[in-house]
């Protein structure tokens, strides 16, 4: 299908789920002492154009098109719609693709006299021909009980269906996956901050798991100009992390990754905020990807400029 297409789709998609907005809100009317829906729904619109340079050592340039509009239907739901068209450029064969991802979440609040905050969410997915894959995920905030900025634990149950192409190949059986995850992170003080997650899955189809990761991270912020009305910043940023351990389900055995892959990314941001509602921004950026172990050229460096708007309603 023409991608300009597919985008103008999105785009459309994205203008029916505004517009429908009012009618989803008398809906919920009927929900009042549970959902209690807000006067005024808000919410955002967020526009972005990515283009990448080639990966060291391959010839791989491509772009890529964001829209992304979040709705707070009421005080607790909320619902997100975000589309990815990717680009070659003229020229080149990498080959176009499309996604799409939607989002429905609900803010249970406080557990009893805890202060552990229970959220839910129920997502679909979709990446270029292959088949959706639809997902429930409770998440628990524990921050305030270790001091984190954020603290999440949360399952995901994953389901995607056999597209039939799958099944010519002899792929019959549906997927499905628990995927497990706690995420924290943590402001150190002098623009640094930490994120430390573990994370994993185990396909309840065969009743094979995969390895758990322990995955790291640092990060330091840097504002490098705001001007005198404070409408226009520029912004450094740079990141590094890694997984070092995983544990092997099967084997019952803790071990070094083998391949220790340390990936980084670095970039300038200018912004400016020009009401109240609206702002626009460009970035420059590069990010790389290193095995520390066997320093393959596999792994390179890979360079990208964006520019990208944000409205909020």
């Amino acid at each position: 299908m023409n991608k300009k297409i597919l985008l103008l789709a999105g785009i459309l998609a994205l203008g029916a789920t505004s517009f429908a907005a009012e009618g989803a809100r008398d809906f919920l009317d009927g929900f009042k002492d549970v959902m209690a829906p807000k006067e005024n729904i808000t919410g955002y619109w967020n526009q972005e154009f990515k283009a990448y340079s080639d990966t060291e050592s391959k010839d791989d340039k491509q772009m890529r098109l964001e829209n992304e509009i979040g709705l707070n239907l009421t005080d607790k739901l909320s619902v997100a719609l975000r589309t990815r068209t990717f680009m070659a450029f003229p020229g080149k064969d990498k080959k176009d693709e499309d996604n799409f991802r939607f989002d429905m979440s609900y803010d249970n609040g406080t557990i009893g006299n805890t202060e552990l905050g229970l959220s839910q969410r129920v997502r679909m997915y979709k990446e270029g021909s292959n088949a959706g894959t639809y997902s429930y995920r409770p998440n628990i905030d524990f921050s305030s009980y270790i001091g984190a900025d954020t603290a999440d634990a949360n399952l995901e149950f994953l389901y995607k269906r056999v597209t039939k192409h799958d099944a010519k190949l002899g792929n019959s059986d549906d997927i499905q996956k628990i995927a497990y995850d706690i995420d924290m992170e943590w402001t150190l003080g002098y623009g640094f901050s930490t994120e430390v997650e573990f994370k994993g899955a185990v396909t309840t189809t065969s009743g094979a798991a995969t390895e758990s990761a322990l995955y790291t991270a640092l990060f330091y912020d840097y504002n490098l100009y705001t001007s005198a009305d404070e409408a226009c910043t520029l912004d450094f940023h740079t990141e590094a992390s890694a997984t070092p351990v995983k544990y092997n389900h099967k084997d019952n055995q803790m071990h070094s990754n083998e391949k220790l892959v340390v990936e980084t990314e670095t970039y300038m941001k200018l912004n400016h905020k020009w009401t109240n509602n609206f702002s626009t921004y460009g970035q420059l950026g590069v990010t790389t990807k290193d095995d520390t172990k066997v320093h393959t050229s596999n792994f390179g460096t890979q360079g990208y400029a964006a520019l990208g708007l944000s409205y909020a309603m």
